[in-house]
């Protein structure tokens, strides 16, 4: 009797042990550096689809309050036809003092991109078309690296599944 109650605290431990990491993990979104030479090359890649580039910062409340919905986008989506890069612009010297702060508190399922160099000119360039400094914008290029749609204010889940959903992606759920 004491062998069995020993062996069922033990799986009871290691059962805690287990789901506390899982939750751990999923509060841990991925930052990845990017330079505006990585941005041209992935534009230029001609892969299948859209891809989605969301240039914002922590301190602007309307691209914090859309930062869920590209989540739900990144998850609905998952499929190679979907591209999604959120981009912060704040600069490397704010990724440890500002930008993992803000994620571990606002926890999301898709990696994050941090911007290392590179001024409006030279984005302006990159993306494409002319950034008017408001943010957040939100850019739908198609496989050719053409522009599809352009949002230079707070966007909805449904304004991003309209775009999706007129080039015939679907939610990876309904396919």
């Amino acid at each position: 009797m004491r062998n069995y109650f020993i062996v069922s605290l033990l799986l009871i431990l290691i059962t805690d042990s287990i789901c506390a990491e899982e939750k751990k993990s999923e509060k841990n979104t991925v930052i990845n550096d990017l330079t505006i030479g990585k941005i041209e090359t992935l534009l230029s890649e001609r892969k299948q689809g859209l891809t989605i580039i969301n240039l914002w910062a922590t301190w602007c409340p309307p691209c914090v309050a859309e930062l869920p919905h590209f989540g739900n986008i990144y998850k609905q989506y998952s499929d190679k036809d979907v591209r999604l890069y959120l981009i912060n612009i704040e600069g490397k010297q704010a990724k440890d003092s500002v930008l993992k702060p803000f994620l571990q508190k606002n926890p999301l399922p898709c990696p994050v991109y941090l911007l290392e160099d590179g001024g409006p000119d030279e984005l302006e360039k990159v993306l494409k078309t002319e950034l008017s400094g408001a943010l957040p914008i939100t850019i739908i290029y198609n496989s050719d690296g053409k522009i599809v749609k352009k949002f230079e204010d707070s966007i909805t889940e449904n304004d991003i599944k309209s775009v999706l959903e007129a080039h015939h992606i679907l939610p990876t759920s309904q396919k």
